[in-house]
């Protein structure tokens, strides 16, 4: 994460670092409790313990050691970035760190953290790399009106690019130009994109900040939104980052494939530490590439979802927020079987009675139908109105894994 820091980020975090020693079994940071420091080691050994799973069982306990010019309590940088915190909360710790002997060490504690987060720390956590006004006007041809992929409000336009990259020739990207500013939600959502690394999530490849042009740049994807292959009627580049007219009917292997694949990113994003809540999921943020293979936009604006259906009408900023993503999952689910918008399901969601209006398109034989049935008690299980009692996001993954593993088996058979 600090590889990726902007360096007046760094600068200004050094700032604020103090030193500090620690006696031999000093406990420096316990898991489960609050994370209240970050530590720069300079000199002697620190053991990391974390359990694996529930057990208190030694067979468990994973163990490793770092020492001078390592770091541990790293996760602290990641603190602003979660939506799960308000700000005086403290992060709590996933794992616990115990001096071995005598550590001397340069302390980053989460109150002085707290003075330093500003729209300057988001702007230096989605620096994975820079680009200049120039790289971006030559890559766009200099924002010509054929470029353009899709406009957002009035301050907010996508263009196709080219650029070229330091590990390849081309490279075929979104460049997201903003007439003014980046705003407060543009800068930190594209800090947490700029630390994600998954095969089904976009890619964030950098910005430009300058007075003259603020810009994000991402990987592009050409074929589309699933909400333009869904209603083919609205196909007109819908999404930010992909224009494309949908001619392919979506089988229900393909929609199950796209399915499980959107599945798998949300439980990599919730599995990062502290989670990453997607919060504007919707099947406009689904990107479908060549191979239709999905990929999941952690770039979203909640003011284009919240009235749609796909937000969860009882989100709180809580240790049960990540459940919110699986209330969005499943309204997508919803319109994946049903090809009709969330919005217009409203009551079907609430009621449970997803199963009577499937789209005939994906009930043609009996595997099919079989399905399609557990696919919409899946997606009534997703939005239950008790957070509580909605699947994991993992739980979610594997449910749909072995549903495409089940058709897959079917049509071998026949």
């Amino acid at each position: 994460m600090l590889r990726n820091m902007h360096v007046h980020v760094l600068r200004e975090l050094c700032q604020y670092l103090k030193p500090r020693e620690f006696d031999d079994n000093s406990i420096i940071i316990e898991k489960g409790e609050p994370l209240e420091m970050m530590l720069f080691i300079v000199d002697g050994l620190v053991s990391i313990e974390k359990r694996d799973g529930s057990s208190s069982s030694n067979n468990n306990l994973q163990q490793r050691t770092r020492g001078a010019e390592q770091v541990c309590g790293e996760e602290l940088l990641r603190w602003p970035l979660s939506i799960l915190y308000h700000w005086e909360e403290s992060l709590l710790a996933t794992e616990s760190a115990k001096a071995i002997g005598h550590v001397e060490a340069l302390v980053l504690t989460a109150s002085d953290l707290r003075r330093v987060v500003k729209m300057d720390y988001f702007e230096g956590m989605m620096m994975r790399a820079t680009f200049s006004a120039k790289e971006l006007e030559k890559a766009t041809d200099n924002y010509h009106q054929s470029r353009i992929i899709h406009r957002e409000w009035n301050f907010v336009t996508f263009y196709k690019g080219v650029l070229s990259m330091p590990d390849d020739d081309k490279t075929v990207v979104a460049v997201k130009k903003c007439k003014n500013y980046l705003d407060y939600e543009d800068v930190s959502i594209a800090a947490v994109a700029s630390q994600t690394n998954h095969i089904n999530v976009v890619r964030f490849l950098g910005a430009c900040v300058k007075p003259q042009l603020k810009a994000l740049v991402f990987e592009y994807i050409p074929n589309g939104t699933l909400f333009e292959h869904i209603h083919k009627e609205e196909a007109a580049g819908s999404f930010e980052g992909s224009s494309s007219s949908p001619t392919a009917l979506l089988s229900l292997e393909l929609r199950l494939k796209i399915a499980s694949e959107t599945a798998r990113a949300l439980a990599y994003l919730h599995s990062l530490t502290p989670p990453i809540i997607h919060l504007f999921l919707s099947s406009k943020h689904i990107l479908l590439d060549d191979h239709y293979t999905r990929k999941l936009s952690t770039i979203g604006n909640l003011r284009s979802i919240s009235n749609e259906g796909y937000f969860d009408p009882n989100f709180k900023r809580d240790r049960l927020a990540e459940k919110s993503d699986i209330y969005s999952f499943g309204a997508v689910l919803a319109e994946l079987l049903t090809s009709q918008k969330p919005v217009s399901l409203n009551s079907e969601m609430k009621e449970g009675r997803l199963n009577q209006i499937l789209d005939g398109e994906n009930k043609v034989n009996e595997a099919n139908s079989e399905t399609t049935k557990k696919v919409a008690d899946l997606a009534e299980r997703c939005l239950r109105s008790k957070r509580e009692e909605r699947p994991s996001m993992e739980q979610v993954a594997v449910e749909l894994e072995g549903l495409r593993k089940f058709m897959a088996d079917y049509q071998r058979e026949f």
